[in-house]
């Protein structure tokens, strides 16, 4: 079955992709002009996504790798072997376009490489600090592709759907998560929104570009992908006792969202309270001897409904009574009973 689902450039929850990775930084560019100008393309469009990259732990002659907020991230030589994120057991490859095609990547500084796709577009995949990976794709005129498919190893069993504000998750045969893309977006060479939007085929995700004679070129794009939805993980002491916190990633907050209304965090936050709190369990497994801190972790999910800053870190303090009926006073209490 196909399914769609549509992102107008960075508007809505598409700006909050953009938004978390705010700022500005320099890339050295290699000689070859046309990958320069790929590169040169990003930071004068989109010079935001450059904030935040992660530096590479080790590179050989096959791939860069990076350890980024305990996920594993490999960003091939060779674009027909593909990326792959791993965290502990939970694993998510997924093929670059035109792989087949696409020339030898070249460095370009700063731990970035790019594939010339021979086509009149580039590919650039990005590892970032949270652990996740945005694959940029610059489109240099109207005779490039409108098309970039992504093959994604879903689970068995499992599936990959767009959710209705364009976010795409990916769940295991239990319905588990297993990943999740960012809303599609691509910019033009003024900044303004092009038309984009996702497809699903399979374990295929196509990201549709709708440029054509007229727009502004070059053009950046990009799928963004995670598999945790936390970051940063810390125990310290606090009245005596052990506090464990962490921060939600930028795609786990796109997950946590649920789209917005009721229905949406529901969804999201069912996501949250089973894989997010398996997440914290394997960084401390003892951190489930006594309730008050998976209450304290449910309250934190649930406070999103009340907007509270849901984007921030979740601070569960040994210290404080257990207590079942914690849903009453919410938006009062704020998870500090």
């Amino acid at each position: 079955m196909l399914l769609t689902g549509r992102a107008f450039g960075l508007a809505g929850v598409g700006l909050l992709c953009v938004a978390a990775m705010a700022g500005t930084s320099t890339v050295a560019f290699a000689d070859d002009t046309e990958q320069v100008d790929a590169m040169a393309a990003v930071e004068g469009i989109a010079p935001e996504v450059l904030e935040g990259v992660a530096s590479p732990d080790s590179a050989d002659g096959d791939a860069s790798t990076y350890v980024a907020s305990g996920v594993d991230i490999t960003v091939p030589k060779d674009a027909g072997d593909g990326a792959v994120l791993q965290a502990g057991n939970h694993e998510l490859t997924v093929s670059l376009p035109f792989a087949n095609q696409a020339a030898t990547a070249v460095d370009v500084g700063g731990g970035l490489t790019t594939f010339d796709n021979q086509n009149s577009s580039t590919t650039a995949p990005i590892a970032r600090e949270d652990g996740s990976l945005q694959i940029l794709t610059i489109i240099d005129d109207a005779s490039a592709p409108t098309r970039y498919d992504y093959d994604l190893s879903v689970p068995s069993g499992g599936q990959m759907t767009i959710r209705e504000d364009g976010v795409v998750i990916v769940t295991d045969r239990d319905g588990g998560f297993a990943g999740t893309v960012a809303p599609a977006w691509a910019k033009d060479a003024t900044g303004a929104p092009v038309g984009t939007h996702y497809e699903v085929q399979g374990n295929t995700l196509t990201q549709v570009v709708e440029h054509a004679p007229g727009t502004q070129y070059p053009v950046v794009a990009d799928p963004w992908l995670g598999i945790t939805l936390f970051k940063s993980f810390k125990r310290d002491t606090y009245h005596g006792d052990h506090r464990y916190s962490a921060w939600v990633t930028g795609p786990g907050a796109l997950v946590l969202s649920g789209g917005g209304g009721v229905g949406g965090y529901a969804a999201g936050q069912a996501v949250f309270r089973g894989a997010g709190w398996d997440e914290w369990k394997a960084k401390w497994p003892a951190i489930t001897n006594k309730a008050t801190l998976q209450q304290q972790y449910n309250c934190h999910v649930a406070a999103s409904v009340y907007g509270l800053p849901f984007t921030q870190d979740y601070n569960l303090e040994r210290y404080r009574a257990n207590r079942s009926n914690w849903v009453a006073g919410v938006a009062s209490h704020r998870c500090n009973w």
